[in-house]
């Protein structure tokens, strides 16, 4: 929703005003060329690839009785999208590792934040064994049991027609922090919001992220800039060097049917 509405109603507001069968490929060019030039390369890169999917999904949904009908009102017959090509240059695969100081540095740097939806889930990040945070950030009440100690995540990644239920085990820490949340929460709140109604997004903690990781670099607590996402990896990392087994590895980071 960020995305669409910075770099397509809001940088060309009189594309984003015309209907959605109307646009040309000329267009959908020109709308990405904008952001490869201000050197947002990776930006562009999934800007292109929501696009396509969405066109793609306006144009199933003629033929799928299952799509919403809203899908359909568009009338979409052709992907605009789907010649453009695929910027795979600003998408490649990412191999930052924290080492063991630069992730004890990081959590650190997050515990002297106040408490809060966004330190609780960047902590939680952590301490779950290295979750995504578009499913962590999507975390209701109903999907915690302190009791038998697990939090449920829902993973929608695949072709599966329902999100697959993902549980996890909860160490002390990450208890501690869920108990915390729940206590403070109002009935039918998400876990993690700063207004009580809509999710925290991604690009909220990203910020806040790389925030904290300016400071460790100008602190030299990191050898080098590291990204929300790169946490993960270095969380895997570390469990495999401390003789976790790749299939317990895949199943806690739920990424044994589909990759990282």
């Amino acid at each position: 929703e960020g995305l669409f509405r910075r770099h397509v109603f809001e940088a060309d507001p009189a594309l984003g005003a015309k209907k959605a069968a109307e646009v040309t490929v000329d267009e959908i060019v020109a709308l990405v060329a904008k952001l490869t030039e201000a050197g947002k390369g990776r930006t562009a890169a999934i800007l292109r690839s929501y696009l396509r999917a969405a066109y793609s999904l306006a144009i199933r949904s003629r033929t799928d009785p299952d799509a919403p009908l809203a899908m359909r009102a568009f009338g979409v017959t052709a992907n605009p999208v789907a010649d453009i090509g695929a910027l795979s240059r600003y998408t490649k695969a990412r191999n930052r590792v924290l080492s063991g100081p630069e992730l004890v540095a990081y959590i650190a740097r997050l515990e002297a934040v106040p408490p809060g939806p966004v330190r609780d889930s960047l902590l939680l990040g952590v301490y779950l064994g290295g979750q995504r945070p578009t499913q962590l950030l999507r975390v209701r009440a109903v999907d915690v049991d302190l009791g038998a100690e697990t939090i449920t995540l829902h993973d929608p990644k695949g072709a599966r027609q329902q999100p697959r239920q993902h549980v996890v085990p909860l160490v002390k820490e990450a208890s501690e922090i869920l108990s915390h949340r729940l206590k403070a929460l109002k009935d039918g709140e998400p876990l993690f919001s700063t207004d009580g109604e809509t999710c925290l997004r991604p690009e909220t903690v990203s910020h806040e992220v790389a925030d904290i990781v300016g400071r460790m670099v100008k602190a030299k607590e990191a050898r080098e800039a590291f990204q929300l996402r790169d946490v993960r990896r270095t969380v895997e990392t570390m469990l495999a060097a401390l003789g976790i087994s790749s299939d317990v590895r895949a199943e806690l980071q739920s990424h044994g049917l589909g990759g990282v």
